[in-house]
Formats: structure tokens, sequence, C-alpha cells
């Protein structure tokens, strides 16, 4: 059996699929080859599984031969070979093997039988250009840490995707749907396909739908299914908030202050934001080390919060220079209205002037 591909698309599927499984599991970090109308390369990440469709010049085989994800990665590492170059790639009884100029990889594998067909029937809930999906997926997610939950959101036609800490929530609005929906996904996997669409062209749309198992990710020739969680009950949180001022704000004041601290603190990742009026600033102590950085604003009021330095930097990372701040006596919310974007962080000390 064997077939060709170009090494351009052999390239860009590896570093897909590397991305895709990830380095937490190192169990799941090997691709399956198999036949369906054309060569087909199948990964798992453990909770979202991916199809490719891969060669459509390749003879017809039965079967799944599954391979380490490494073995390819490491034959692909600084190549010289141009993308149009011809790959063959041949299976026989013990062996997979790549041949392309003067390279010829050769592996065992192990012949395997489970369900690797993705679900061709389900429902649509929203269409969405990749590069919005991925911006907005983004945002959301780079305050997360391993063991929480990424929620999908659609509330009154509007859907965005959420993370609450429990102490802050981050939001990214992107699309449009006609009905109302929430559905979680485990941090970990949202981040694997996040990188794996980064390989994807950006100006392809993205079809998301839903069977009774599975969360579906489509774009053509490649398509995800994804564990999901749909118990979660939603909570407008900020959008609920109510606010006695806000201002329009450089960020940039925040990101340098943030950038030093996090450089300098690597033990303790708190400081706390004094908004005031007169004089503003972020505050960082450990130890016998103090930090201060001045803000150019004045409030009414006295705020007071406590926040976290690597998470808060992360978000303000991914927002516009100038976005808008709301402060209230319970949340100040950091709203990017050009982008959709918004987070808050809790009051934790609050006074009238």
């Amino acid at each position: 059996m064997e077939g060709y591909i170009n090494y351009g698309k052999l390239k860009n599927t590896i570093e897909l699929l590397d991305n895709f499984t990830g380095t937490v599991e190192p169990s799941y970090r090997k691709l399956s080859l198999y036949y369906d109308n054309s060569l087909k390369i199948y990964a798992s990440d453990g909770c979202a599984n991916i199809t490719i469709n891969f060669s459509g010049d390749f003879l017809p085989f039965e079967g799944i031969y599954t391979i380490p994800v490494q073995y390819l990665k490491g034959l692909l590492k600084e190549n010289k070979n141009k993308t149009d170059d011809v790959v063959k790639i041949s299976i026989d009884e013990k062996n997979l093997t790549f041949e392309f100029r003067e390279m010829r990889f050769s592996t065992s594998y192990l012949k395997e039988n489970f369900n690797v067909f993705p679900s061709k029937n389900f429902k649509i809930l929203f269409r969405t250009k990749i590069s919005e999906f991925t911006d907005k997926i983004d945002f959301t997610s780079c305050a997360a840490s391993e063991g929480d939950l990424i929620n999908i959101v659609s509330k009154k036609n509007k859907c965005f995707f959420q993370y609450n800490s429990g102490y802050f929530e981050a939001i990214a609005f992107f699309s449009e749907s006609n009905e109302d929906f929430v559905y979680s996904l485990p941090y970990v996997t949202v981040r694997h396909i996040l990188k794996s669409f980064s390989k994807i062209k950006k100006d392809l749309i993205l079809t998301v739908g839903i069977t009774k198992e599975k969360l579906i990710f489509y774009v053509p020739g490649i398509i995800v299914e994804s564990c999901f969680d749909n118990e979660y009950i939603f909570d407008p949180g900020l959008r609920k908030t109510s606010y006695l001022e806000n201002q329009i704000i450089d960020s940039s004041y925040f990101k340098n202050a943030l950038n030093k601290m996090y450089t300098s603190f690597s033990k303790d990742n708190k400081a706390h934001l004094v908004l005031k009026n007169s004089e503003s600033y972020i505050y960082k102590e450990e130890n016998n080390t103090s930090f201060s950085w001045k803000i150019p604003y004045s409030f009414e009021n006295y705020y007071l919060s406590n926040f976290h330095i690597r998470k808060i930097r992360s978000l303000l990372s991914r927002m516009s220079e100038k976005i808008t701040l709301f402060s209230g006596k319970n949340y100040l919310t950091f709203v990017d209205e050009k982008k959709h974007k918004r987070f808050q962080i809790p009051v934790n000390e609050y006074k009238i002037n």
C-alpha cells in the first residue's frame, strides 16, 4: 500500500498534530493512519479527537496504523525540503515508511482496531471565521489553568466565551446564534484546539455543532470532536454589575507595571490596584521588597482591588491600548469595545470620598 503527499502538507499536518496532542499526557502523543475514501489521520488528547483528510493520492487499505507523533516531528526538524517536494508513504506488513529526496524513514507501527470515523450528522450552533474564534478563545482562556473550564455561551442571540475563576471573570463576544446554550470545555483541550487552529488559514469559516456526546468543530478537511460538560449554570456576572464611574485609560500604564512585577517577583503573584482621588497606583510587596507604579488617573471614590499579576497581565496583553475602566462598589471592569473583550476583578475595599 502506498501513496504520495507534498512535503508542505506533511509538515503543516505534523505541526498541527504536535500542538493538538500536547505534552500533558505523553501516551496521547501518537497519530493513526487509516483509509476512508482517502488517507486520513486521527489523533486524540484524551478529550478531543481530530480527523484530517491527509491525501487523496493513496491506494485503499484496511486497518488503522499508529505511530508516535515525535518520530515525524524529529524527521521534519531543520529539513530544507521545498513545500512542493513529493513524499512517498508506504505501508507493508511490518513498517510504515516515508521517503523524500535523500531521506528514508521507516518505523514499526501498532495495528489497531477502534472507531476513528468522525460524526457526519450534527446540529449546527454557529459559524465564524477561524481568526475570530482563535482570537476570542485565546483571550478568554489565557488566564486559566489546568483543571479549569472554558464556557461557550449563547444568550439573547450573542455567542461568547467565558471564564470564571471565582474571583475574576473574562468574556469575549464573537458570533451570533438563534438559541441559548452553555457548553464547558476543559482548559487543556481548549488550548490544544487553539494552537492547532493556528496552523489553519485564518479566513476559513469554522462551523461549530453538537451531537449527543460531542461538540463539533469543522472546517473543510478537518473535524474536531470534543467532550463537554453542560451542567454549568451561567451567571451573567459582569454584564449585570452597576458602576459609579468610568474612564477611558491607556492600558500601557498597567502593562508596563505588570511586566516589571512579573519579572521581579517570582514567588507570590498577587498585587494591589489602588484607585483614588489625585493619585492611583499599582503596589506589590514581598518579604523586604516593595514596588509601586503610579497611574495618571483620578477617581472620585476610593477602590482597592487585589489581583493576580500573571492573569491580568495576560488579559491586558490581548486588549487594545485604549480601553474603558468601569468602577463600582463590587467590581472593576476593563472593557475593550473595539475587540469585544472584557474582564472584571473584585473590589476588596471601597470608600466614598
